[in-house]
């Protein structure tokens, strides 16, 4: 059986451990919206719709989708998995050649806690990762944020950037994915006991964490090192790098590139 650690935080060493606090008491506190780089093409076989759901998963309103419109799971799109526990926005496809949307689509959906924001045609279904990026607005409460250093911790994070772990939910409840995972792959892990992927991602959330945890115990976790993927601050770019430099580490320390592989930092905004 694997428990999830106590993995390592990055002030520790300069502010101590944080006092307590909440976030994500309710959906209202964390709010998602999903982002693409285009626009559907107001044509084709698929309708997408952009909608904005409470307290629901992703795969929650695939099901609903695929109930309503009379279609299976696969042949609905999506770009990211969104959390329960938050008011999120993002888009999803339905494939519906030569037919039209059931005429109450929206207002079922909006019975069930799914608003439909837009809608339109597209020629494609939506793919897996294909949105520009996530914002995200997350609401923090408790004795953290009346502590005398909560300020002196935020600027930190906004100067050196945030390590950017995997959180809770990737490992379920009470860590019960990571179990899972781990049974999977003793057994030797196939596509058909894993449809979505979940317990492979969960998995490698777990080993990304152990990294990143490892290396800001070592003080490393800020900088570029020789063999590390950086990402390009606002891009979805990449490289590698076989060795690192003076530009490179001040580029690093201006939040200009981030460790891919490794770390991801934000500013705030």
């Amino acid at each position: 059986m694997l428990n999830v650690p106590a993995w390592q935080r990055c002030l520790d060493a300069q502010f101590g451990a944080p006092k307590p606090g909440q976030y994500r008491a309710q959906p209202e506190d964390f709010w998602v919206d999903e982002l693409l780089d285009f626009t559907p093409e107001a044509h084709g076989e698929h309708l997408w719709l952009r909608v904005e759901k409470r307290n629901q998963t992703t795969l929650d309103v695939v099901k609903t989708l695929s109930r309503l419109c009379g279609v299976t799971p696969r042949d609905i799109g999506y770009s990211g998995m969104k959390d329960r526990i938050a008011v999120t926005r993002q888009w999803l496809s339905v494939h519906l050649p030569g037919r039209d949307a059931p005429a109450e689509l929206e207002q079922s959906l909006t019975a069930l806690g799914i608003t439909v924001v837009e809608q339109a045609r597209h020629p494609r279904k939506l793919k897996r990762g294909v949105h520009r990026t996530n914002r995200f607005v997350l609401r923090l409460s408790g004795e953290a944020i009346e502590s005398d250093d909560f300020i002196g911790r935020w600027e930190a994070l906004c100067q050196h950037g945030v390590p950017n772990y995997f959180g809770p939910q990737r490992f379920g409840p009470e860590g019960r994915n990571l179990q899972r995972a781990e049974a999977l792959l003793n057994r030797g892990w196939r596509k058909r006991d894993d449809r979505q992927g979940m317990m492979l991602s969960t998995a490698r959330s777990f080993l990304f964490n152990e990294l990143l945890s490892a290396r800001i115990a070592d003080g490393t976790w800020s900088q570029p090192l020789a063999g590390d993927t950086l990402m390009l601050d606002g891009t979805q770019s990449v490289f590698g790098i076989d060795a690192t430099d003076a530009t490179l580490q001040a580029r690093a320390a201006e939040l200009d590139v981030h460790h891919r592989g490794v770390v991801g930092c934000w500013r705030s905004w």
